[in-house]
């Protein structure tokens, strides 16, 4: 690929902000059924004020362990690969068939779970050695989860496409990973102040306290309805960038092989 041919596959790649838009116009049409998959995440918490009024206080807490851990970490990563299904086929005009959706990504959770697992040892790896290899090995496979999810392929072949996928455009892919991630982070912890501002100026306790006592169960409430609205932002973010990136790709690099 000659240079003048490198540039306009870049220009052809959408900007950080061009994508937060198309996330925001997609979140907000589709709003309810991004809502309703999310909604999921309340079920450990239902669990943990079902058994406050049913057991004693020492069985509360080891349920509440279980609930928050074991539950809440299963819904999380299904309602993450959930995401990951629907948001390309919401992009295309497609029907969303739940029921279907639903069998597909319990049948992903494993595969998900696995590379996602795999990627977090590399990642933590290459910060072991120095912040360089980190960034590169984040840029490089930060995507291999949902490959193995979208199109459904070995392990070793997801981690090699989602490498594919920044060649030739290492600082592009990386720029709109950070500068993305900065974005919604930056979005949660503002939101997340604002809890802790509403929680503190309503209790009359100081910050310290706050911080350190045990969230309560309304405490807990809020922090889930908070993570409701903004986990679809950031799923369909991820999702688009990989579709993006995956359409301005030569064949020859995303070809599976």
């Amino acid at each position: 690929m000659t240079p003048s041919e490198k540039q306009n596959k870049q220009e052809k790649l959408k900007g950080v902000f061009e994508l937060l838009l198309e996330t925001l116009k997609i979140y907000y049409k589709n709003f309810g059924l991004y809502l309703g998959y999310s909604a999921w995440l309340f079920i450990p918490l239902v669990l943990t004020v079902f058994s406050v009024v049913t057991f004693s206080k020492e069985t509360v807490q080891l349920l509440d362990l279980v609930f928050n851990l074991f539950i809440y970490s299963l819904m999380l990563v299904w309602i993450i690969v959930t995401f990951t299904i629907i948001t390309p086929l919401i992009k295309e005009g497609r029907a969303i068939k739940t029921r279907e959706i639903s069998s597909e990504a319990w049948a992903s959770i494993i595969p998900y779970s696995l590379i996602s697992l795999l990627v977090l040892v590399i990642e933590f790896s290459g910060f072991l050695l120095l912040i360089i290899p980190g960034i590169v090995f984040v840029t490089w496979y930060y995507f291999a989860g949902i490959i193995t999810v979208t199109e459904k392929i070995h392990v070793t072949l997801a981690l090699k496409q989602s490498r594919a996928l920044s060649k030739d455009r290492f600082f592009s892919v990386f720029w709109r990973i950070a500068g993305g991630n900065l974005f919604l982070f930056c979005l949660s912890g503002l939101v997340l102040s604002f809890i802790i501002y509403l929680n503190i100026s309503t209790t009359k306790i100081d910050l310290l306290t706050y911080i350190t006592a045990p969230p309560s169960i309304l405490d807990s409430a809020i922090y889930r309805v908070s993570e409701a609205f903004l986990l679809p932002i950031i799923a369909i973010y991820q999702v688009l960038l990989y579709l993006e990136l995956k359409k301005t790709a030569s064949p020859a690099k995303v070809a599976i092989s």
